[in-house]
């Protein structure tokens, strides 16, 4: 990633990243979660929660085999949470990209229920950053 920046100009000596963004607080974001046999549903969905970003600008699409105690916060933009059928991850998370352009999302995040979510304000680091694509870091053990 420092490479591409660096070849791209964007390179930010002292962040190692691109350049931050000024304006990111008000930005859209589709909020992807895709859940099946994951037994830590419930503490991840706790912990997107905790994010620290205007929930009034989340939209939360959740496909799921399970079925979800979690009571949301009524501040979220929208929610919907599917029921996995016979389909393949990567069909249902093709169709939600398009529903993200559909209705002009500007940010589509794709979290996996399997990932540790302790930093509350990684949203507004990614944004800032301008960081296109995060691969997964942590797991539960």
């Amino acid at each position: 990633n420092n490479n591409c920046n660096y070849l791209l100009r964007d390179w930010n000596p002292t962040y190692q990243y691109r350049i931050p963004r000024k304006e990111y607080q008000n930005k859209r974001i589709y909020l992807f979660i895709f859940n099946k046999h994951n037994l830590f549903l419930e503490t991840f969905l706790e912990k997107v929660e905790m994010l620290n970003y205007p929930k009034k600008n989340i939209h939360i699409e959740v496909f799921t085999d399970q079925i979800i105690k979690h009571s949301f916060s009524k501040e979220y933009h929208s929610i919907n949470i599917k029921k996995i059928k016979n389909e393949e991850e990567y069909i249902i998370r093709d169709r939600t990209l398009k529903e993200c352009k559909k209705y002009n999302y500007e940010y589509y995040l794709n979290i996996d229920p399997q990932c540790k979510i302790d930093d509350k304000d990684i949203i507004y680091e990614l944004l800032t950053y301008d960081k296109k694509v995060v691969p997964q870091k942590f797991f539960h053990q």
